[in-house]
């Protein structure tokens, strides 16, 4: 999987539209999620697999986030806000999970 360093590279350097916003984005959510120290993509996958069974989709992350309380879990929404602008609403690939969309967008880099 992508690492942070790669990550930030990626931002930097790709002019490629949708990838620099697919990397923007996981690494706003990256920053945003509520664990210290919390600085690798695949940690992030990591995290929000102890709070959602199953594959990371669209639906079981929306599902997640509906069930959050902003009071006490705003930053655990911010993130989650950010890995849903991950996914293509308009496609059939809203059914992907997470880390299919990570290493698709990865192993298509210019």
């Amino acid at each position: 999987m992508l690492s942070s360093d790669e990550l930030n590279d990626l931002i930097h350097s790709t002019s490629n539209d949708r990838n620099k916003r697919l990397a923007n984005s996981l690494e706003m959510a990256l920053n945003d999620w509520p664990k210290p120290n919390l600085s690798e993509p695949d940690e992030l996958i990591t995290e929000l697999k102890k709070v959602i069974a199953g594959k990371l989709t669209f639906e079981a992350l929306s599902n997640y986030l509906n069930g959050l309380a902003p009071m006490v879990d705003a930053w655990k929404m911010e993130s989650l806000s950010y890995i849903a602008d991950m996914f293509d609403t308009k496609e059939a690939r809203l059914h992907d999970d997470l880390e299919s969309i990570i290493n698709r967008f990865t192993e298509n880099l210019d």
